[in-house]
């Protein structure tokens, strides 16, 4: 969604040295060539920093001698697309082990949960829809765990919501106090 946002798609989709200008008879590039190569390869360059900074370290050390956005994503589709089998066990794990530590950190791991149940859809240990939504009921801080109501007749889509409205509300309200003061 990020890389959508700013507009940088195009970079996973095609290799930026395939868009590139190339040098005319004489080996060289006009200025507005010059130019529009430069602004390719910043582009890419910020495509590539914003994958890396939203994979787990692991995937890092995969992906990181990658020159360009797109050959990042082809190799991590290449990985996941491998053995998922041989992830399920560590995803599961991570599951049940990843905790928010305090409020700020509440969307990043409720991202990574979402993310990881999405990787575990194939599973045939996935979790089950209570399961999903006790599982994310524990990675909350307790100043937000108290806040959800946990109903085993939401989805876990609908709980994500919830939470989501949960930490919108407490952070604003947090917010408010700490400007007041």
């Amino acid at each position: 969604d990020y890389l959508r946002a700013k507009k940088l798609t195009k970079y996973i989709k095609y290799n930026v040295n395939d868009m590139l200008k190339k040098p005319t008879n004489n080996g060289n590039l006009s200025p507005e060539d010059s130019d529009f190569n430069e602004n390719l390869e910043t582009e890419d360059a910020m495509a590539c920093t914003i994958i890396l900074t939203n994979v787990y370290d692991k995937i890092k050390t995969y992906i990181k001698d990658c020159k360009t956005a797109h050959e990042r994503m082809k190799k991590m589709e290449k990985l996941y697309k491998t053995d998922n089998s041989a992830f399920y066990g560590i995803w599961m794990k991570r599951l049940y082990s990843i905790r928010a530590k305090d409020v700020q950190e509440t969307m990043n791991v409720t991202n990574e949960i979402m993310e990881l149940f999405r990787l575990l859809n194939d599973s045939p240990t996935k979790p089950t829809n209570i399961e999903k939504i006790i599982i994310m009921h524990d990675a909350l801080p307790n100043d937000l765990k108290s806040k959800v109501i946990v109903s085993s007749k939401l989805t876990p889509e609908q709980f994500y919501e919830e939470i989501k409205d949960k930490f919108i509300v407490f952070t604003y309200k947090n917010d408010r106090v700490n400007n007041s003061n």
